[in-house]
């Protein structure tokens, strides 16, 4: 899939996921903040630099979402293949994001 547009929210009880594209095979949603199962920020074996973070949805399903920095290019690799360009800040600030996601979390 390739990389689009999308937002995180984050209210006092609430975390939510809405697409800024159409055929997004991520449904949008809304749970509750508890649901939030992680928040971390990892770099694949490309480089790319993302804050994946992980919801359990309505069903006890883990739902996946990798975000990157707003600041991120996205490219095509030699194979033609979409790749994320990250700045040099990415790394530190989807860690604050990542922190910030953990310390508001509701334990279950």
């Amino acid at each position: 899939m390739a990389p689009h547009g999308a937002i995180l929210t984050v209210r006092r009880d609430t975390i939510g996921y809405r697409s800024l594209t159409a055929g997004c095979s991520q449904a949008n949603f809304s749970y509750p903040l508890r649901n939030l199962i992680s928040a971390q920020v990892v770099t694949n074996g490309r480089g790319e630099v993302f804050l994946t973070v992980k919801v359990m949805d309505e069903k006890g399903k883990q739902r996946n979402l990798n975000f990157a920095d707003p600041d991120s290019q996205v490219t095509q690799d030699a194979n033609g293949l979409p790749q994320v360009i990250s700045p040099a800040k990415a790394t530190s600030l989807l860690n604050s994001l990542a922190q910030l996601l953990k310390s508001v979390r509701v334990a279950p």
